[in-house]
């Protein structure tokens, strides 16, 4: 669960995304969602209740295709059949998923293919770099470090 207590931290003024370590939930401000809405398609928000002037992605577009994950040194199955999947830190993007990307800004995934096993994950967020740009350049209030990038697989 995020604590946060609005009245310190956040003014609904400010430009913020958050997400939460646990379930992957995305939680935006308002106007940040506002700075960015040209660049996303598909995505549909809710007041996140901790804090209203929060919103949090209720649904958005599926990636075509699985992030593939390359040298894979761990797979451990965990609840409801989902797996964590331990590699050398490359995650690799089809062509087809960057274009994908391109058109929709931000999309999830719950589908990698490690060393070429097809395995089911627990959803995350993949934001484009027009997305990433955006919000780095609104400087966003709770990135905790930069972005982890993801590699583009060779044509």
């Amino acid at each position: 669960m995020i604590h946060i207590n609005e009245e310190d931290w956040f003014e609904p003024e400010d430009t913020a995304i958050l997400i939460e370590p646990m379930t992957y939930c995305v939680l935006m401000s308002e106007n940040l969602i506002k700075k960015t809405i040209t660049l996303v398609s598909g995505v549909q928000w809710e007041i996140f209740d901790e804090v209203p002037a929060l919103r949090r992605i209720v649904s958005a577009r599926r990636l075509p295709e699985p992030i593939i994950i390359p040298g894979a040194s761990k797979r451990t199955q965990g609840e409801m059949g989902m797996w964590y999947v331990e590699g050398d830190g490359r995650e690799i993007l089809s062509q087809r998923n960057l274009d994908f990307l391109k058109k929709h800004g931000i999309a999830f995934t719950s589908e990698c293919l490690a060393d070429g096993i097809l395995l089911t994950r627990p959803a995350v967020p993949v934001f484009s770099g027009q997305v990433v740009s955006s919000i780095l350049d609104n400087d966003a209030m709770g990135l905790d470090g930069s972005p982890s990038y993801l590699f583009i697989e060779n044509s």
